[in-house]
Formats: structure tokens, C-alpha cells, sequence
């Protein structure tokens, strides 16, 4: 089963960044050593966001800045961002911590459409991701862009229905069948990617 984002989880992290495992160094955040327990806390979080992110980036529409990098790799980034700027997050509601994460990651690719391929620092290989999510990045990849999209905000940006509709013009009843009808098209990319 895969880690959730909890509140409890937040704020065990929280208290990494901000207690005696965590801290200030140059200016960015530091978190504790994977040995203690705030870097056990931070570890989950990331074991948590990482397969969310990876499959938020294969749902960016073509041109978005994602060049040539993996989802894996993005999410490496955008997580090593995450955990750089985690002090500036307040408060332990998932729902507007998630808001805020994906917040850092369209930040990360705009920065990189900005500063060029050079312009991006390295970061550590991506720690492999599990077959599972590998398969649902592959059925996502599958889908039209529209699909993806719907899926991004819905599902991994947790808009409400009503928010995706005043942005795209739209009934938040017409939002609502676009998602039933993305989430069957992945359905059945699944069973053919599962069944490959």
C-alpha cells in the first residue's frame, strides 16, 4: 500500500524542519539525518508525494518545459525544491499542503523553461519507483492531453470540480463527465498495459 500525505505526517516533518532535526543552513531549509526520526518522517513524505508528482508531470501537455527528463527525474527535483522551501509551509491541512506542492512544482518547470538545461541544478539519481506507478505513468502517458489534464487537476492537484470549471469556462456538471470519462479511459489503459 502506498504511504499517504496525513496530517500527522506534516507535522512530524514540520517539526524536522523546524526542531532540533532539522534547521537552517545557507539559507535553505535542512532536514534530519535519514537515521533519526525526523528524517524517517521526511522519507515517508517523500516515499508519500513522489509517485504524485511523477504522475503529475506525464499529465503536463506537450511544450510544458518538461524537455527531456524523465517523471522520475522531475520528481527528484521538484521534491529536493520541496524539501528546500518545506520551513515556508504553516499548518498541517493536506489538502493546502498539496496545493502548495504543486504550487513548487510548476515553479520548478517554469524555472527550467527560464534558466535552460544548464540553468537547473543536479540532483541525486531518482530512487526507483515501483512497478505499479510505473504501469499508471504509462496508461496516463496513453491518454489525450485533455484526459491528462482533467486527471492533473481533479485527481492530483485536488481542485474541486468548480474551480476547474471557472478557469476552463465550462458547467462544473460538464467537468465532472470529462473526469468520469478520462478516468474509464485510464481504466481500460490499465488493463491493457497490466495485461501487455
Amino acid at each position: 500500500m502506498e504511504p499517504e500525505v496525513t496530517p500527522e505526517l506534516l507535522a512530524q516533518v514540520q517539526a524536522g524542519v523546524g526542531g532540533d532535526g532539522g534547521g537552517r543552513e545557507g539559507g535553505k531549509t535542512t532536514l534530519g539525518a535519514e537515521g533519526d526520526d525526523d528524517g524517517e518522517a521526511w522519507r515517508r513524505m517523500r516515499a508519500a508525494l513522489r509517485p504524485r508528482i511523477a504522475l503529475w508531470v506525464t499529465t503536463l501537455p506537450p511544450g510544458s518545459g518538461r524537455g527531456s527528463l524523465s517523471a522520475a527525474s522531475w520528481a527528484e527535483r521538484i521534491l529536493s525544491a520541496i524539501g528546500e522551501d518545506l520551513i515556508h509551509f504553516k499548518g498541517t491541512n493536506v489538502r493546502a499542503f498539496m496545493a502548495w506542492v504543486f504550487q513548487i512544482a510548476e515553479h520548478c518547470i517554469r524555472d527550467h523553461i527560464a534558466g535552460g538545461a544548464s540553468g537547473v541544478k543536479p540532483v541525486a539519481p531518482p530512487e526507483a519507483l515501483d512497478e505499479s506507478t510505473l504501469a499508471l505513468i504509462e496508461a496516463v502517458e496513453s491518454l489525450g492531453t485533455d484526459q491528462q489534464e482533467i486527471i492533473r487537476w481533479l485527481r492530483l492537484e485536488e481542485r474541486t470540480p468548480e474551480e476547474v470549471a471557472a478557469c476552463e469556462g465550462m458547467s462544473a456538471g460538464a467537468v465532472r463527465i470529462r473526469y468520469v470519462r478520462a478516468l474509464s479511459a485510464l481504466r481500460r489503459a490499465m488493463d491493457v498495459t497490466g495485461n501487455a
